[in-house]
This record gives structure tokens, sequence and C-alpha cells, in this order.
């Protein structure tokens, strides 16, 4: 290294190791190894015979492996975008409100984001009970359904119910990360707006939406990365039912590890991986651009 003695390099050395080396341990290591386990006939904790990809060729070929992976994506993707949605209306609602009012509803968004997933997945699945259930008790007295409905009996409103569970655990985070950006916008932005004609909506499309684009992106790849591994809300709502309708990949590896196949966990261990990277890299390509 050009410029640097060696003391300077020994210096650098000893300051960036002891995060290589947490790197190395905890993510580079785990991460070979289970690829390198996901090409063998490993069962019951003793190593077979090499068989490539026969692992992947098995998942490929799982009914119940593509029943899974879609579910994993409509209940990532429906919870997150729901949760922005949602997170973006209570920003702007606090960016607008005086500063007491505001800290005083920081507190109480925040008390979702206090409580333990399981804890709100188990609240969310009474509040979804078709017959003491709170929701169909309001939907009812307001008109808006004729008979009570049965959330986690029903595929499409089982997985709905998951979404509306996740996207309220979610929304303190987004909310916080959003505001954040809101409040690093320059008022004069919206000042030379005003003078331009530009009414409330113009405002919001082309001022507000460009500058919080960066805040948007590290929502949706956060709480991307963390919802195609949840395993809390789905499994203390519905358990995967019914059927296969709300069976996610955290929920199907847990089933799977009961039968000790490590060569086939490792492979659906990788396939995650791989969905991972894959929503990460779309992500980057379509909002992170210059910002990132």
């Amino acid at each position: 290294m050009r410029g640097y003695t060696r003391a300077r390099i020994l210096e650098i050395v000893i300051l960036v190791a002891p995060s290589l080396l947490f790197i190395l341990g905890t993510v580079i290591f785990p991460t070979f190894y289970v690829a390198h386990t996901s090409l063998f006939d490993w069962f019951y904790g003793k190593r077979g015979a090499f068989i490539g990809l026969t692992n992947y060729w098995r998942l490929l070929n799982d009914p119940e492996f593509h029943q899974v992976f879609k579910n994993t994506l409509v209940y990532s993707l429906g919870g997150t975008f729901l949760g922005l949605f949602m997170g973006l209306l209570f920003a702007l609602f606090l960016d607008g409100v005086g500063q007491r009012t505001r800290n005083l509803m920081r507190v109480i968004v925040l008390v979702p984001y206090m409580i333990s997933w399981v804890a709100a997945g188990v609240t969310f699945k009474w509040m979804f009970n078709t017959e003491t259930g709170v929701f169909n008790y309001l939907f009812l007295k307001f008109g808006l359904i004729g008979r009570p409905l049965n959330w986690l009996g029903e595929p499409r409103l089982a997985m709905l119910s998951c979404i509306v569970t996740m996207a309220w655990a979610t929304v303190p985070f987004i909310t916080l990360i959003l505001l954040a950006g809101l409040q690093n916008i320059p008022r004069e932005l919206y000042e030379a707006a005003a003078i331009d004609g530009a009414n409330g909506f113009k405002k919001f499309r082309y001022v507000t939406m460009p500058l919080l684009r960066t805040p948007i992106f590290v929502c949706l790849l956060i709480r991307t990365i963390y919802s195609l591994r949840d395993f809390d809300i789905p499994f203390t709502i519905t358990r995967g039912g019914p059927g296969l309708s709300t069976k996610v990949f955290a929920i199907l590896l847990r089933e799977k590890l009961t039968n000790l196949d490590f060569g086939y966990n490792a492979a659906l261990s990788m396939a995650l991986l791989v969905l991972v990277l894959g929503i990460t890299a779309l992500y980057t390509s379509l909002l992170g651009g210059d910002n990132t």
C-alpha cells in the first residue's frame, strides 16, 4: 500500500480484522456451509453421498414448495406495501401537526413496535375470530357485511388477516423513517411550489415524493427482507392453514426440520436466500439509483 507506513497498515488491519472475522463467522461461512450441505444426501445428521443438484430438483418438483413460494411473496409484498401506505399517511399527518402533538403521537404510534409479534399474532387471531372477533362485530354493526366472515377459515381471508397484522406491526418503523425524511425537506421548496401555483396534490407529487425516494427505498428493502423470513405472525394466527393457503418459507422450514432431512432443508434455505437477493436487486434497480 503505497504511502502507508508499516505501523499505519498494522493499525488498519487491527481495526478492520474484528469486523471481518465477525462477518466471516456469522454470514459468509454459514452461507457456504449451507450451500455445501444442500449438495449432499444429508439425513439424520449423517452425511451421505454427493448428489449435486438433486435436492434443488426435488424443490422444483414439489407442489408444496410452489405454493409456499407464492404465499411468501404475497404475504411479504402485501404486508410491506400496505404498511408503507399506512406509514406514509401517519407520517404526513404527524408532519403537519404541532410539535407537542407530534411528540405525543410518536409515543402512540410506537406502541405496536413495543409489542412482540407473537403477542400481536395472538391478539389479532382473537380479533379475527368468526364468533367473538371485534372485526366481525364492527362490520356487522355498521352494515358493511351481511353475515360474519370466516376470516381464518377461508384461504384468501386468512392470507389477508396475516397481511393486515403484519402491516399493523410494521407501521411504527415505517412512520418514523418517513417522518424523518419529511422533516428534512426544506420548507422553501413548498413555498416556491405554492408561488408557481401548485396545489396540495402537486406539492406531494413533485416535491414530497421525489425527496422521499431514499426513505421509501430503505423502508421497502428492510421490511421486505424481514417479512420474507417472518414466522411469528403466520404461525400464531393460522399455523399455515387452512390447507397451504398461508404457509410461508419459515413455517415450511420448521416442518421440514422435524424430518431431519438436512440436505433438502439446506436447499430450501438457499432458495429463500436467492429470493431475498432477487427482490433486493429489483428494489435497488427500481428505487435505489443515485440515492442509495
